[in-house]
């Protein structure tokens, strides 16, 4: 299965899912757990319209570059934490 069918088969899915949920309205009423199960198929529906978006553009995703966020393995120079703020930290010994 290609991604476009893969994006298909969803948009299919979730208008099966936007149909129930309306029906489910119709018959128990605007409760609160109706509302935010609209709200949370409302949110999958633009999430989708994310992804096929991101697909359509050529399919290049929002990763991190390379190495961003790796951890040098304490590997830094201490001068550089010299001014740093330590408020929120517990004094030593304390």
């Amino acid at each position: 299965m290609s991604v476009h069918d893969d994006l298909a088969a969803a948009q299919g899915a979730l208008a099966d899912l936007e149909r129930a949920t309306t029906a489910l309205r119709a018959r128990l009423g605007d409760g609160l757990d109706v509302h935010r199960l609209a709200e949370d198929v409302a949110r999958v529906g633009a999430d989708l319209q994310l992804v096929r978006a991101a697909v359509g553009g050529g399919g290049q995703s929002h990763s991190p570059a390379p190495g961003a966020g790796a951890d040098p393995g304490g590997q830094y120079d201490p001068a550089f934490w010299a001014d740093a703020d330590d408020s929120g930290r517990a004094a030593a010994g304390s």
